[in-house]
């Protein structure tokens, strides 16, 4: 129903392409090469369908693009249209053909990426969207306890000055090889700065190359949006934290 209301034109429509459990079609799979747009409403289900894309199909990270969403789309003056699917020009040239010797070699790989897939820049919007349906596995906070203490989202997980403390937690860190498929993790702080300094340093200093990271600004955008701090919750272990043991409220 969200197609038929208006793409992009020249879209190719792949239905819920970041939901576990639904297949790509045949012919995408041929087109690992090939550099592809992603899109859907916000950029949240287009970043879940990159990251299945290279975790399961063995697509290079460097040819994926996140185009965010139509929302984005018509905010900035463009149109949509309800013109059908389109066949991709990339298959109209046989792709799969002209880059058969760089996809025959290409396999689903089956262990973690070399490389992280690219970091997602997120609205106050998107964010509290995607709170609201479970597409995220963590919420962390990386201001101080000071900062925390004055107000922050529900539901999310103080790592106290982690852009520039010493250590990452072993929870943090060591989910990242233990967890199934790629982890959605958002990062925010105040303003954005210091969740993108730590998103960079858990992914260079911690090799956490299996896990998609979200930049979800700060709690200066997100009250600036209308949404509100809570300041009663105590510190929250993520649900896909390593030890089932712990995953409760601390």
């Amino acid at each position: 129903s969200e197609w038929n209301n208006g793409h992009i034109e020249n879209a190719t429509f792949v239905e819920s392409l970041g939901r576990s459990g639904v297949e790509p079609p045949a012919e995408l799979l041929d087109c690992t090469a090939c550099t592809v747009v992603v899109y859907c409403r916000s950029g949240a289900r287009a970043s879940a369908a990159i990251t299945r894309l290279i975790q399961e199909y063995g697509f290079e990270a460097s040819q994926l693009y996140n185009g965010r969403g139509t929302s984005q789309w018509t905010s900035a003056g463009y149109p949509l249209v309800t013109t059908p699917s389109v066949v991709p020009q990339c298959k109209e040239r046989m792709c799969g053909a002209d880059n058969a010797a760089s996809t025959t070699t290409t396999m689903a790989p089956t262990v973690s990426p070399t490389t992280s897939p690219p970091v997602v820049w997120l609205t106050a919007t998107e964010l509290y969207e995607g709170l609201q349906t479970n597409q995220f596995d963590m919420l962390l906070d990386v201001r101080s306890v000071t900062e925390w203490e004055s107000g922050h989202i529900e539901n999310a997980t103080l790592v106290e000055d982690l852009a520039s403390s010493s250590e990452a937690p072993l929870w943090l860190w060591h989910n990242d090889s233990s967890c199934p498929g790629f982890c959605r993790v958002v990062v925010t702080c105040r303003s954005g700065a210091r969740a993108g300094a730590a998103i960079q340093k858990l992914q260079s200093d911690y090799n956490m190359t299996n896990t998609q990271f979200y930049n979800g600004g700060g709690t200066s955008q997100w009250t600036a949006a209308g949404y509100s701090l809570v300041t009663s919750q105590s510190n929250y272990l993520p649900r896909c934290a390593v030890d089932d043991d712990n995953n409760e409220n601390a």
